[in-house]
This record gives C-alpha cells, structure tokens and sequence, in this order.
C-alpha cells in the first residue's frame, strides 16, 4: 500500500487565483506511474486523475460527446491486466489484486470493501463502454458509432449520497487510501508529490514482461467531464464547454530491462560525443 502525504497547494486554473473560486482542472490529466511485483510477475501500474484546487470540488462522470468522443489508446498497443481475469468493473471485495488490477473507478482509490463507499458507488458504465466486461483488453473502447467509453457512480454525484464524488474526501478517510506517491516523477506528478485534491478515475496494469527493450509505454485519453465546482449551483459538462474536455498522453513506467537499454542506448549517446 503506497502512502500520502497532505500538501497544502494554492493553484492558477483557467486564470483563477482566489481559492474562493476554486474549480476542477477539466483540460489536463495527471497520472502517478510506478511497479508493482506480484510473485514472478512485475507490474507497470499508472493511475489516472483528475486534478482540482479545492477538495470541495465534485467530479460527477467521466464520458464522449458527439463533438468530442471519448477514447483510451494504449498506444504501444500492449494488455491491460486484470487480476483474476475480472473485467474494467472495480472489484471491491477482491484485495488481492488491489495493488495492480486495472479498472475504472469515480473516486475510489482502492479495490477493498470500506463497509461504506466501496459497494455503495457502484459504478455504471455509459452505453458508450463496450468492452466494460473484457479483461486484459488493449484499449477502453466503445463503439465506431457512439461517443466513447464513460461511466458514473451509481449512487450519484452529492456529498449526501456518495462522498467519493468529492475531490478531497480521502483526506478523511485515511484508513483505506494511498497517501502519496513513491515513485518516479512523470506524468505531472513529483516523484513522493502530494495527491492532495487528485480525484481518481482509473487504474491501468501492464505486464513489464510484454514491454520492449527501450520503450517507454503510453497512454493516450481524450475524455470530456460533469463537475460541479466549489461555491457553483449546477454542473458543468463537456458536452456544451470545452473547458471540461481532456486530451492527455501519459506514460508508464517501463519495465527493469527497458530501462536499462535506454540507460545503454544513452550512456553511447555520450561516449560518441565525448
């Protein structure tokens, strides 16, 4: 279990400096990539957030338009991998696999039943997500003719029904979240920077085995999304304002072999310049 710490941050989003204004930052991605061993096998995991400047801030859905259709590309076209061949569905009662196993979520870091939030957000997959059931699949699809994947707790999105909907609700809940990262630094996120105001939305296991010699795998995700930002009445959706509308490439971390081929590969790169 990785662990966090609580950075207080102040942030400049879409121009506002006050944290009376605080929103969700709808046009970038973050992502906190690091390796998971699991018996004989080793694990390039990247989870994927949303960012916001005030844990206050609601993250309803994630979802395509028809002016903006959603997508998840692993672009080295490798498996995501799922512990027990389970599917992109969070299985919270399932522990062991916790620390790897790829699938979407709205908020919930881990894969544990909390006895509250873990059955309760039952997540719900949009029309647009078609391969929801697959495992080990290359990508997060949906159909050529509809909007791409998204999904949505099944609880909704208020403080009263569901308090994984809001960015900072971890920061109470201690007990069965990570805390920080410990790992590289990539992807917008220092290596042991805070996860302060991060809200998750997937999880995405590689098998290191899979990832060849110099390559540093990625990801690309084009998503629209529903907030409702700290002190605002009503949601706000990428469906009618592009400021909500994410396109990102985030990498993963490769596996021990790649990394040392491209520490080879760099280390003639000065031998022939020297």
């Amino acid at each position: 279990m990785k662990s966090h710490m609580f950075v207080g941050s102040t942030a400049m989003i879409m121009g506002l400096t006050s944290s009376a204004l605080a929103t969700v930052e709808g046009t970038r991605l973050y992502g906190d990539a690091y390796l998971v061993t699991d018996g004989a096998k080793q694990y390039s995991v990247l989870d994927v957030y949303i960012r916001a400047t005030q844990s206050t801030d609601i993250v309803a859905s994630v979802f395509g338009v028809a002016a903006y259709k959603a997508s998840w590309v692993q672009n080295q076209n490798l498996s995501f991998k799922h512990a027990g061949n389970s599917s992109w569905v969070p299985n919270y009662t399932d522990s062991a696999g916790a620390a790897w196993d790829s699938f979407v979520t709205a908020g919930l870091r881990t894969q544990t039943n909390d006895g509250y939030g873990g059955t309760l957000t039952a997540l719900t997959a949009d029309p647009g997500f078609s391969n929801m059931t697959q495992a080990n699949a290359t990508k997060i699809t949906g159909p050529s003719t509809g909007n791409g994947p998204g999904w949505f707790p099944a609880a909704g999105a208020t403080a009263a029904t569901n308090p994984y909907c809001v960015v900072g609700y971890y920061n109470g809940n201690i007990s069965n979240v990570a805390k920080t990262t410990q790992n590289i630094t990539a992807n917008g996120i220092n290596a042991g920077g805070s996860l302060d105001n991060m809200f998750m939305i997937a999880r995405l296991a590689i098998d290191t085995a899979d990832i060849g010699a110099g390559v540093i795998p990625t990801i690309t995700i084009k998503l629209a999304m529903t907030v409702l930002n700290t002190g605002s009445t009503s949601s706000t959706g990428g469906a009618t304002n592009p400021a909500y509308r994410a396109n990102s490439t985030l990498r993963f971390v490769p596996g021990p072999g790649a990394l040392a081929a491209v520490s080879l590969a760099a280390f003639m790169r000065r031998r022939r310049t020297a």
